[in-house]
């Protein structure tokens, strides 16, 4: 069996074994995992894509309600559709503070709905059905409904 050939001092061709492990000099090698992100953090690198990468213990907690709460903004506000995404985020922004937990699972519910039904029931171009009306979606209805003001009640 022979060794592999060593590369010369100097010689650019580097293989992957070659490479040291130690990305950032001055973090102690325990903390480092040999990948640099450009910054030289005494975090390790973690591989778990759900993990939390803020471990500072003296961040901000959150609790369950306002994580429920980002992330139906966050859903409200991409729906796949701009115009949902106008509408629906606008309901929630204005609402999403004064909304009960009762109001937040109606929500969820009407989130789950399609895309196409909510625009047509929210836009009044479909009347909402019997069966998936909902008062979270006649509250939404009515929030997004133009107000016809000096009309005497007539739309012009």
């Amino acid at each position: 069996m022979t060794e592999p050939e060593q590369p010369a001092p100097g010689d650019s061709q580097h293989t992957i074994a070659d490479v040291s492990h130690q990305s950032d000099p001055g973090v102690p090698p325990e903390t480092n995992s040999g990948v640099s992100h450009g910054t030289s953090s005494a975090v390790p690198y973690q591989t778990d894509p759900g993990a939390s990468y803020i471990t500072d213990s003296s961040a901000t907690p959150h609790t369950d309600p306002d994580i429920r709460r980002r992330r139906l903004l966050f859903r409200a506000t991409h729906r796949g559709t701009f115009e949902n995404d106008l509408m629906i985020g606008a309901f929630v922004r204005a609402h999403l503070a004064n909304l009960t937990e009762p109001d937040l699972d109606a929500l969820e519910s009407v989130m789950e709905m399609p895309d196409t039904d909510l625009a047509d029931w929210l836009t009044g171009r479909v009347p909402i059905p019997p069966e998936e009306a909902t008062p979270m979606l006649h509250r939404m209805r009515e929030f997004l409904t133009p107000k016809r003001r000096g009309t005497g009640g007539v739309q012009t």
